[in-house]
């Protein structure tokens, strides 16, 4: 292979594969707000099936035709999962402890 090419499935999604061979589920969009065109990676083929990026395809779209960036969204999903991630008792008791100097070790443990 000398140059990479794509193979197009319709709507915006297309299978890109690259100089060294891999091979990756692709989308082109405009944003609703920017009107800027964008490049989405979905994942690699074949961890990512056909039918599974088709799927991504429909969901982009819907959240395009409400007139929401889908890269929006799935930042603030990511944001959401970390914060619940990391707000667990054992969590909040460990910072809290950590920012007590002055308690004597004696009276907790890690």
């Amino acid at each position: 292979m000398d140059k990479p090419y794509t193979l197009n499935d319709g709507g915006g999604l297309y299978l890109h594969i690259s100089k060294a061979g891999t091979k990756a589920w692709r989308i082109d969009y405009t944003t609703p707000i920017t009107r800027k065109r964008v490049t989405v990676t979905l994942g690699q083929y074949p961890e990512i099936t056909l039918a599974t990026a088709r799927q991504m395809r429909t969901d982009i779209k819907y959240h395009l035709a409400n007139g929401d960036d889908p890269r929006d969204i799935k930042r603030d999903e990511e944001r959401k999962q970390l914060l619940e991630s990391k707000n667990t008792f054992a969590m909040v008791a460990e910072e809290y402890m950590s920012r007590k100097t002055h308690i004597a070790p004696l009276y907790y443990q890690k």
